[in-house]
């Protein structure tokens, strides 16, 4: 229990709000109220633990501060993925020619960078859906092919 307690101190945002969600931690594990319903328990077993606390948060007339920390908790990464993307970039942009680069601009330059592939990802998904409604209409199958994107209609 205290490292639930350590847990709403850091994330909860007042004072009022950790001493709600430790009552309210006490209310899930008694299964009172809300807790207890039949719905909520079978959406336990087939929603993923961030999607059931934001039911339960949706469930409630006013904001849920248990599901708010739970939230922050469970969507938090549990991978190094993101970061070894990061350090990818980095890599990419900071080599031998520009290695005076100073340590702001270089994390400027791997923002922009990274922030641009994410942008051509979602072009990448927009023109997907497009095709694929395209063809829907056209009464053909879709077939998966690799677009054409223009880099100066991004930005």
């Amino acid at each position: 229990m205290r490292g639930t307690i350590n847990v709403i101190t850091r994330i909860a945002r007042s004072m009022n709000e950790r001493l709600d969600a430790v009552a309210e931690v006490e209310r899930y594990k008694m299964k009172v109220g809300i807790y207890g319903g039949y719905d909520i328990t079978y959406a336990a077993q087939r929603l993923s633990p961030a999607e059931w606390w934001i039911q339960v948060n949706y469930q409630q007339a006013e904001t849920n501060p248990l599901a708010y920390v739970a939230v922050r908790v469970l969507s938090q990464t549990t991978s190094s993925s993101p970061c070894e993307r990061n350090w990818s970039t980095f890599s990419l942009i900071h080599i031998k020619i520009r290695n005076r680069l100073g340590v702001d601009r270089l994390e400027k330059l791997v923002y922009c960078h990274y922030n641009m592939r994410l942008r051509v990802k979602q072009k990448e998904e927009r023109q997907k859906i497009e095709r694929r409604k395209f063809m829907q209409l056209a009464g053909r199958r879709f077939e998966e092919v690799v677009p054409e994107i223009d880099v100066d209609e991004l930005l």
